[in-house]
């Protein structure tokens, strides 16, 4: 577009009446700069506008100055003095003059006639006259011989002259204006008349251009800065800047010049001017141009101007100059240059404009050549090649030759997919070549027809052979892995000739391929490295004839994740909680490509056209605009065109301008890749959203291909104020691409497009064992084994913990060790728990323990040990204590102290040190002499009490009063007289004590096991006399069994008697049985002895007493009586007996009878247990007197027996 604009205000400069050699005087000041004395060019301004004028100072008369302006067809005007003052010269750029006034200058800067513009060019001054660089100088060495075209063509002198040499410049003119150049900026160049070493006409730095003085030959000496010399190629030119030459004759159409068939002509538009012809599709009013002209002779005539110096155009125009119809036109024909060919109309005047592109101007050629019309049936010639092979999807060109050539000769193509037909017309084939992309096997003719009447001819058919090759299978195994990527990629070819190559192209380390089948038809790569994402390969299988089929295919590569575990390397105390978090991390950087999807990019069309959408995956998080870009793989052969928008997933919309700013001039020239829009190389923009640099206007050189970020300018060149994007909203979802030429006149495509972003994604994981593992600060709910991303562990000892984490089917662990610190324990205490040792001895305690970096600390009651003469090993495992004495006495304990509280602290041991017993005193004691049964021996004790307890006891005696003291053994003969046991115990027994030993005193000595003894007290002995017992002997005297009672006598009276059938001071014998016995009698004096003495009692049976009761076993006393009697047992036989009372009638007494006004029960006794001598009472005084019969009677269930009394009972 801005191209289009500029042509029209070029043509609008060219269509107006404005004179260029005019003087202008503007009123906007711009721009100030001082000429340099040196001779360097200074730069004005590199922004000036048309319409506005600079200050010059440093003027001085004398100086040839040059004023130029980056546009070239900008007029300049010099005023002296003030910016209206006095015109110094005037003209077109580049202005040189010799200057003829001393101060200050103006420049005034306009287009032609006067005109403004508001676009930059840079201007410059510079005084060519100055001497500068060390100059003027003189060379001796001569290189190069040149002549000044009097027309003003650039002149080159060499292509290799060396500084240090001069050149020969002939045809110099006095008034000309000269400018010399070299192609090395800093050369200084001196310009000498008439000799190498004449006068100097002028110096300067290059260019050095003046207002020649001289006619003649000139010498220009090349020299570096300082007059110095260099061994190396520069381009030395000269030219006359003010030499033109009066337009040629044919300037005009109305000198339009004749051109016949066959005719080749040459000239120059260089001194022509411009025509304002229009009606043509190619535009024909911008450059100097000439006529030419013929009348048409019914012939196919071409005009051509291929083999011309400059890019041409050519204009063929009927009618007259007055009013010219266009009949045809071209600008490109044949690369630069121009040719028509078109039907010569008979009696038609035809005028050939030749003119050129832009305001070109040079030499061409023109050559006119007619073919006559045809007549009868034509010539078919021949189509070449007869036989070809061609790929599927390429260009081929069949070409017919040898035919009839004449106006009115038509062609027609015809194919058929079968040798000899039929044929099919195809639609558009109407030229002596036929060009197509061939799809399968054709075979060709050509029909050449006569059209003045005449007939038509076909050509021999020809085939063209056609290979295509396609992929009948293409597969990546798998298509889905995990990072680091890998996957083989397989594919099979047919439809080709020969055997097959292939490679593959995309992402990763691809491997050489692996083939098989018959021409290698199957064939597989191993791809390893393959980044994470979508990733697309370009499989290219090519046959025998170069033909080939690229396909893709697509690997997904889905991140490993990488596993962080926080904190890395926790340390901790047994039985405390370590919270661990984990993450599976995924993200970086990631590419999304929309694959190669060549889409023409249509020519100014400001719609432009937008590709199907990239798609960021949801989930995905972008925390910096500037993690996303924008990659552009374009073609376009002027790149200044292209608007390219996207669009992101909320509707937002980032506009990245023409690739330069600002967008409204005339744009960026350069190509995207080569200046060949067709195959150029691929050049990729990559536009960063959060980039802050722009990319230059100024057009590089052909082929140049950008690189780095550039920020989006908007429709008016302002840069934008973009502060990011929000985020997810510009993240993730669909972006679009559109892409625009808002110029015309171009070609171009969308190769591809990507887009990358660099994100973080964080997943929960599982962790490993589950044992110990909580998901709550408080250690309390298990962990079950679900991902999370943090949990809680209470391991008793250093674990391993493991996390799993899968993202995308893809799986990856890390390991965190929770070295867990023991508490300190005490595994072995220290024994004995009390010990007793003598003073002097060594002791040894000992703990073991477990935990972390323990410490050991033995105290003594609670107070820290420290090592000295009697104490080893205070802060370790085992004490030593030597030499103990009863300062060292005390319970000792061990602190063991670890990485983790709380120390432990063992059982305290009791370590007692031996002192001298304690013992008690024994009490004085009492005891009957020899001879007594009571009190017949004493004791002595004491209690030994101490540490250790005292065991060695040794009773002594004194009787002198405690004067001396002897020690005691134990009696050997239990007749010794004392006789003492328990000497050696802590109770002495004195027994059979003589008299002797009344008032002795007895003491014990006591002595523990460290042989430290302690004396009790004394205790007197007081012995006690014994009385003298004598029991009256029985021995002798007869006792029957059956007797009652027989009295025992012993003095002193008021002892006692024991013994068996003893009762009191009685025995009786029914209380034995028939046998010998002892009696004893005892008697206790006031002194509490006592004595005894014993008798024997021999008890016999008495047979005379075993007595019937018809034998007077009983013996009733008194009879007569009162009614109370006695019975006597006068018998051993009966132990028991009955008695019942009769009346004399007979009758038993045993109703109830009245005594004393009572009832009386009537009583029938029976006795048990009789003895002999017995007596029993009987009362019958409730009988009245009378004479009763008292019947006693004996039943013992085996015999019975009775005997009858007469009792008279008397009143």
């Amino acid at each position: 577009m801005r191209k289009f604009y500029f042509f029209l205000l070029f043509a609008f400069f060219l269509t107006q009446n404005f004179d260029a050699k005019s003087q202008c005087t503007n009123t906007s000041s711009f721009g100030t700069a001082t000429i340099n004395p040196s001779g360097t060019i200074v730069t004005i301004s590199t922004c000036s506008f048309a319409g506005e004028y600079s200050t010059i100072n440093g003027a001085v008369s004398g100086q040839t100055l040059s004023f130029t302006s980056s546009i070239a067809t900008d007029f300049i005007t010099i005023h002296s003095g003030t910016s209206n003052g006095p015109v110094v010269a005037s003209g077109t750029t580049p202005l040189v003059f010799a200057n003829t006034f001393t101060g200050t200058l103006y420049a005034h800067w306009n287009t032609p006639g006067c005109g403004a513009q508001s676009s930059c060019r840079t201007t410059t001054v510079q005084c060519t006259s100055c001497s500068g660089g060390g100059g003027p100088c003189t060379n001796t060495s001569s290189f190069g011989t040149a002549t000044i075209s009097p027309v003003g063509a650039l002149v080159t002198i060499s292509t290799c002259s060396f500084a240090g040499e001069y050149s020969t410049i002939n045809g110099a003119v006095n008034g000309q204006t000269l400018r010399f150049t070299s192609s090395v900026a800093t050369d200084f160049i001196t310009v000498r008349s008439g000799t190498s070493n004449g006068p100097v006409v002028a110096s300067g730095t290059t260019p050095l251009v003046f207002a020649n003085t001289f006619t003649g030959t000139l010498y220009a000496h090349w020299n570096t800065p300082g007059c110095g010399a260099q061994s190396s190629c520069r381009t030395t030119t000269v030219q006359c800047t003010s030499c033109t030459l009066p337009p040629p004759a044919n300037d005009l159409c109305t000198g339009a010049l004749t051109i016949n068939c066959g005719q080749t002509l040459t000239g120059s538009t260089a001194a022509a001017t411009a025509d304002a012809v229009t009606g043509c599709a190619t535009t024909l009013n911008t450059a100097p141009g000439v006529w030419y002209t013929f009348a048409g002779d019914g012939s196919l005539t071409t005009l051509s101007l291929c083999g011309s110096a400059f890019d041409t155009k050519i204009g063929v125009f009927s009618g007259t100059c007055g009013t010219l119809t266009c009949v045809t036109s071209n600008d490109d024909f044949c690369g630069l240059q121009s040719q028509v060919t078109f039907s010569a109309n008979v009696g038609t005047t035809y005028y050939v404009l030749v003119t050129a592109f832009g305001t070109n101007s040079g030499n061409y050629t023109l050559a006119r050549t007619c073919i006559p019309a045809c007549a009868g049936v034509p010539s078919p010639g021949a189509i070449s090649p007869v036989t070809s092979t061609n790929c599927a999807g390429t260009s081929r060109t069949l070409t017919l030759s040898g035919y009839s050539i004449a106006n009115g000769i038509t062609f027609q193509w015809k194919s058929s997919p079968t040798s000899g037909g039929p044929y099919t017309n195809i639609a558009g084939a109407t030229n002596n070549t036929y060009t197509f992309t061939t799809a399968s096997t054709q075979y060709y003719v050509c029909t050449v027809t006569c059209t003045n009447g005449g007939g038509s001819a076909t050509t021999a058919e020809v085939v063209v052979n056609v290979s295509n090759v396609s992929h009948s299978s293409i597969t990546s195994n798998p298509a889905t892995t995990c990072s680091p990527g890998a996957s083989t990629i397989s594919a099979t070819a047919t439809g080709g000739f020969g055997n097959y190559t292939h490679t593959l192209t995309g992402p990763g380390t691809i491997g050489a391929p692996v083939v098989s089948g018959g021409n290698n038809q199957n064939v597989s790569f191993n791809v390893t490295n393959i980044p994470v994402g979508a990733n697309t390969y370009t499989l290219t299988s090519t046959d025998a004839n170069g033909c080939s089929k690229a396909s893709t295919v697509s690997v997904t590569v889905n991140q490993t994740p990488v596993i962080t575990i926080t904190p890395a390397a926790p340390v901790i105390c047994a039985g405390n909680i370590q919270q661990l978090t984990a993450n599976a991390v995924t993200g970086g950087s990631t590419t999304l490509s929309s694959g190669n999807i060549n889409l023409a990019i249509p020519d100014n069309n400001a719609a432009g056209v937008t590709t199907a959408p990239i798609s960021i995956p949801s989930g995905v998080t972008i925390t910096n605009p500037a993690d996303l870009k924008i990659s552009i793989n374009a073609r376009h052969s002027w790149s200044g065109d292209l608007i390219f928008k996207v669009t992101s997933p909320c509707g937002t919309t980032y506009l990245f301008d023409r690739l330069g700013v600002p967008p409204l001039t005339f744009g960026n020239s350069a190509n995207l890749g080569t200046s060949s829009a067709s195959t150029p190389p691929p050049a990729v923009y990559t536009f960063d959203l959060a980039a802050a640099t722009v990319m230059p206007e100024s057009g590089p050189g052909t082929g140049f291909i950008p690189t780095g970020s550039y920020l989006p300018s908007n429709t008016t060149g302002v840069a934008h104020n973009w502060t990011g994007l929000t985020f997810p909203c510009a993240g993730t979802g669909n972006w679009t691409l559109n892409v625009s030429d808002n110029g015309g006149g171009d070609v171009g495509m969308l190769v591809d497009w990507s887009i990358t972003y660099s994100s973080t994604v964080n997943s929960p994981v599982v962790f490993s064992p589950l044992t110990n593992v909580f998901t709550d600060a408080a250690a309390t709910i298990p962990y079950t084994g679900t991902p999370v991303n943090t949990v809680w562990v209470k391991p008793p000892t250093t674990t391993t913990y493991t996390a799993t984490g899968t993202v995308s089917g893809c799986t990856a662990s890390a390991n965190v060790t929770v070295t867990v610190n023991q508490l300190p324990a005490i595994t072995v205490q220290p024994t004995p728990a009390t010990q007793t040792v003598c003073p002097g001895a060594n002791i040894i305690y000992s703990v073991s323990a477990t935990g972390t970096g323990i410490t050991y600390q033995w105290r003594r009651n609670g107070v820290n040990l420290v090592d000295g003469p009697q104490v080893l090993g205070s802060n370790t495992a085992t004490l030593r204590l030597f030499n103990v004495a009863a300062a060292n006495a005390g319970n000792y304990d061990c602190v063991v102290s670890g990485v983790c509280p709380p120390p432990a602290t063992s059982n305290a041991v009791a370590l007692v040190v031996a002192s001298a017993p304690s013992v008690t005193n024994p009490a004085n004691a009492n005891i009957c002499a020899i001879g007594a049964t009571s009190q017949t021996s004493a004791t002595f004790s004491v209690t030994g009490t101490g540490v250790p307890t005292p065991t060695i006891y040794q009773w002594q005696i004194s009787t002198d009063g405690g004067g001396t003291w002897n020690n005691l053994a134990n009696s050997v003969s239990t007749a010794a007289s004392p006789y003492y046991t328990g000497v050696f115990t802590a109770s002495l027994t004195v027994s059979n004590v003589p008299t002797s030993l009344d008032g002795a005193r007895f003491r014990a000595v006591v002595t523990n096991s460290c042989a430290q003894s302690t004396n009790s007290g004394s205790a007197t002995l007081t012995v006690r006399a014994t009385p003298v017992v004598v029991a009256n002997d029985l021995f002798n005297q007869r006792i029957c069994i059956s007797d009652t009672l027989v009295p025992l006598v012993g003095s002193p009276v008021g002892g006692a008697w024991t013994g068996i059938g003893v009762s009191g001071f009685n025995f009786v014998p029914t209380a034995t049985a028939i046998g010998t016995y002892t009696l004893t009698y005892t008697y206790t004096n006031s002194v509490n002895c006592t004595a005894r003495d014993t008798t024997l009692v021999k008890v016999v049976d008495c047979p005379e007493r075993q007595r019937l009761l018809r034998d007077d076993a009983i013996l009733v006393y008194p009879n007569p009586n009162n009614g109370l009697f006695n019975i006597r047992i006068n018998s051993t036989l009966y132990n028991y007996l009955g008695m019942k009372v009769f009346d004399m009638t007979g009758r038993l007494v045993n109703g109830k009878v009245t005594k004393s006004g009572i009832d009386q029960q009537l009583v029938s006794p029976t006795w048990s247990n009789l003895v002999y001598g017995r007596v029993i009472p009987i009362d019958l005084t409730y009988l009245p007197s009378g004479n009763y019969l008292v019947e006693f009677y004996y039943d013992d269930g085996v015999r019975t027996s009775k005997k009858g009394y007469v009792i008279q009972i008397l009143k």
